[in-house]
């Protein structure tokens, strides 16, 4: 379910990443990799934390889900990056 998830996030951000480079031909490389990469992965967290509780899942995508590890490794990577 997460694969999922982080697959729709990953098409979300490479669009957001080609409006931004037509309408800013000048977007840095870094910022680019920020769009495609940590941001992707938050977005994907963030799906999985607000979808999933009303699915009928297994128990290791509920577990997946309150694994609260994984969502802070996503918030901290977009504020280093």
């Amino acid at each position: 379910m997460f694969f999922v998830f982080f697959l729709a996030a990953k098409v979300l951000t490479w669009l957001l990443s080609k409006l931004l480079i037509l309408f800013y031909p000048k977007l840095s490389l870094e910022t680019q990799t920020f769009i495609r990469k940590p941001l992707a992965l938050l977005l994907s967290v963030i799906f999985l934390r607000i979808i999933l509780p009303d699915a009928n899942t297994t128990l290791a995508s509920k577990a997946v889900s309150e694994w609260a590890t994984l969502l802070t490794i996503a918030w901290l990577w977009v504020l280093v990056v």
